[in-house]
């Protein structure tokens, strides 16, 4: 079995331990919570230094798993990237990636992936390299997820058995349309081919779904507005989409919106 990755700091790098009780074990003459400063690492045992009130330096030996690695570090990761972006990422692992975690407090601190020859700092906020990994391990410790996210609108149903323009079948016809408009099906034709215009009256007319060898298109009964769904009707749906891997989440802003994910694992560790 591997055993996981273990973090090793930089000489010259500021750290502290990982527990309250490592201080005690290891440093019991210092306050909880000091910072100390890696001197030289053998093997698995870090000689820290620590500056005390007289500014003279103390040297200290702990064992290397008592040091805490930075936020955002860890033995393996996840890069959650588009679908158009998966080739891009993949192509890194041949140079080597470097990660920069947020140091915005205020926000969700995401976490930041870099090709390791071209790791320039992107943004203010991830002014510090969190860890850098060299190409030959890059597939042990990361995995590529490629993630699709879809805005749920209109929805498609069971066609109504009741419903008077399709008797059911989800397919209303060209005729039973211009006998609705007193038009002609050749008026209705013409209509289509026309162009719309925004904000402006025009005759276009356009038809979802339009088959020009059978003359029929969608009906209204098998579209539905996601968001006005009745609850048993949404929740059907949604089962029917986790069985295929898609997520479904309801987004509170901008009159509440509904949106699905799925994440595809397109590299995973070796």
């Amino acid at each position: 079995m591997t055993l996981p990755r273990q973090y090793i700091p930089a000489i010259g790098r500021r750290v502290t331990l990982q527990l309250f009780a490592d201080y005690h074990q290891y440093l019991p003459t210092l306050t909880v919570w000091s910072h100390l400063t890696v001197r030289a690492i053998d093997g698995d045992i870090v000689t820290v230094e620590h500056y005390n009130a007289k500014d003279t330096g103390e040297f200290f030996t702990v064992p290397l798993a008592a040091i805490a690695p930075p936020i955002g570090w860890a033995p393996q990761y996840t890069i959650h990237v588009k679908p158009d972006q998966v080739d891009k990422v993949l192509g890194w692992f041949a140079r080597g990636i470097v990660v920069r975690q947020s140091h915005d407090m205020s926000g969700s601190m995401p976490t930041a992936f870099q090709p390791m020859d071209n790791s320039a700092q992107p943004h203010w906020q991830f002014c510090e390299v969190t860890d850098s990994v060299p190409a030959e391990d890059c597939r042990k410790v990361f995995r590529v997820a490629k993630i699709e996210t879809e805005d749920i609108y209109d929805v498609y149903l069971v066609p109504q058995s009741d419903c008077t323009h399709c008797q059911g079948t989800g397919r209303r016809t060209l005729a039973e349309l211009a006998k609705i408009r007193h038009e002609s099906i050749a008026e209705l034709k013409h209509k289509m081919t026309l162009p719309l215009k925004q904000y402006e009256l025009c005759e276009a007319i356009r038809l979802n779904g339009y088959a020009d060898q059978t003359e029929t298109f969608e009906c209204h009964c098998i579209l539905g507005n996601f968001r006005t769904l009745g609850r048993s009707k949404r929740a059907k749906l949604i089962k029917e989409w986790a069985k295929d891997g898609w997520d479904t989440h309801y987004i509170p802003y901008a009159y509440g919106t509904w949106e699905r994910t799925k994440e595809t694992i397109v590299q995973d560790w070796e």
